[in-house]
């Protein structure tokens, strides 16, 4: 995750190779957070840890929201 290349390609591609909209909106805010943190002087591990919580409340947030399949 050291380098946003990849997120700012997928922000650029056209809508249908995400999943879906909130995929798309979550790999951008992450990849702003990412750069504004490290920009900010902040450690590589915090950043890194920051992103990962954000990432996994999002996970978490998805899993909530979709049925198990049973």
């Amino acid at each position: 995750m050291a380098d946003c290349d990849t997120f700012r390609a997928v922000a650029a591609a056209p809508a249908g190779r995400c999943a879906t909209d909130a995929e798309r909106e979550s790999q951008i805010r992450l990849c702003g957070r990412y750069r504004r943190l490290s920009a900010s002087g902040k450690k590589l591990p915090v950043v890194i840890a920051a992103v990962a919580r954000e990432m996994a409340a999002f996970l978490w947030a998805i899993g909530r929201q979709v049925a198990p399949a049973a």
